[in-house]
């Protein structure tokens, strides 16, 4: 079935609120935090979206950035490759590290981190990345990759072996093999 009014919404909720943003042409970016100031600042501790020192400054940042250079250009292929994007806006230079949209925590020594909270190399990130458009939406379709979206395989005995301060989590950590993109249909 054909998609004849061509509206995308996002919708926030908290304790104290409900809003929603309507698109009719764009997108929208997400990157594993809050984007809204309001929620942000009265209802967690993750810090300031303008801190590109942190994680999600700095994805939020770039995401922005390419959103911006992309708009009106962007296909599923161009939006995989921004999912896998490794540029580190703070350092500017490519660096897969928790400051990239293809968030990779466990190469990330935390070195630039204003964040008493961060952990050094903590195994965590990116798992899974998901891609959609408006052509892929009419068949109730998205391309979807299981791992980091870059395609970069976790060796959970490898990472263990370089970083033993985790070892309480060996039971919890498990390999994840490099995938490829692959279509997933909705089930009738």
């Amino acid at each position: 079935m054909p998609i004849t009014n061509a509206t995308t919404c996002k919708f926030f909720f908290n304790s104290t609120s409900q809003f929603s943003q309507k698109l009719t042409d764009g997108c929208f970016i997400g990157y594993g935090g809050v984007s809204d100031s309001r929620i942000l600042n009265f209802e967690t501790s993750e810090g300031s979206l303008l801190d590109i020192r942190e994680s999600m400054g700095a994805r939020s940042a770039r995401l922005t950035e390419l959103s911006t250079r992309y708009d009106g250009k962007l296909t599923v292929e161009t939006a995989q490759e921004i999912v896998s994007d490794h540029y580190d806006v703070y350092t500017k230079r490519s660096n897969a590290s928790s400051r990239t949209i293809c968030a990779h925590f466990d190469r990330d020594n935390a070195e630039y981190s204003a964040s008493p909270d961060v952990v050094p190399f903590m195994p965590y990130g990116t798992v899974q990345a998901t891609v959609v458009s408006t052509e892929l939406a009419e068949e109730h379709t998205i391309m979807a990759r299981w791992g980091s979206a870059c395609g970069r395989q976790f060796d959970s005995q490898a990472f263990l072996e370089k970083h033993p301060q985790f070892n309480n989590l060996s039971t919890y950590l498990f390999d994840r093999p490099s995938e490829f993109w692959g279509k997933l249909y909705a089930k009738n």
